[in-house]
């Protein structure tokens, strides 16, 4: 199973339903979430792929979504995350509700699955409140893009600052994942050098999943 957290308007959710995979896609932009669902609907996927109109956060409230770049359609980000007791003027006000990791769980009949995460930063948040999830089920590989946080981390208005970053290092490591760089092409990372990684997305490795290495060198080769 594929967990698409920032699914966009849905490639890799796309890919995976093709492929037959079941795929939970959480998507918390409106315009991309009905482009996303359109285009299930155009290629007629199954039941199998569920969508969640939602952003991932480590609490439940509401946050109001934004253009972070302008040239680049997939790049939104959370402008403000609010507190709102009433959830139909939230969504009047075209706020988005969030959800946390552990709340994830409640969509997932299986008991294994890999995570796709680009939220923008917010992936320190979001895994903040995801030990349950992990608990109930076994991911072996995360990709996780690593841009966002590592340009922004010195800043005090990111979702994930230095000291941020370094938590959801250790926290990942905690659990027996190791850190693999995508370029070079899965290059090993340092967890005690975070603050000097210089890449734009992770691959986590779980100490238990069937290590990716042995494919990895032979397309070393092949180059």
């Amino acid at each position: 199973m594929l967990v698409d957290l920032g699914a966009f308007i849905g490639y890799f959710t796309l890919y995976a339903g093709a492929l037959d995979h079941d795929v939970l896609a959480v998507e918390p932009f409106n315009s991309s979430f009905k482009r996303l669902r359109q285009g299930l609907r155009l290629n007629d996927f199954p039941a199998s792929i569920k969508l969640l109109n939602k952003a991932v956060s480590n609490k439940r409230s509401f946050v109001r979504m934004g253009k972070n770049q302008k040239h680049n359609l997939g790049n939104m980000q959370v402008n403000s995350e609010e507190d709102i007791d009433d959830r139909k003027i939230a969504l009047k006000n075209d706020m988005i509700e969030t959800v946390t990791m552990n709340d994830l769980v409640e969509y997932i009949n299986i008991k294994q699955a890999i995570i796709k995460m680009d939220i923008e930063g917010y992936e320190c948040k979001a895994m903040e409140m995801s030990t349950t999830f992990f608990q109930e089920v076994f991911v072996p590989f995360i990709f996780m893009e690593w841009l966002i946080i590592r340009t922004n981390m010195n800043s005090n208005e990111t979702a994930c600052t230095w000291k941020d970053a370094r938590k959801l290092v250790n926290y990942l490591t905690g659990l027996g994942y190791t850190p693999f760089a995508y370029h070079p092409m899965f290059k090993l990372l340092d967890p005690n050098d975070v603050l000097d990684w210089e890449i734009d997305d992770i691959f986590w490795q779980h100490k238990n999943a069937r290590s990716l290495l042995p494919y990895i060198n032979l397309l070393r080769k092949t180059k």
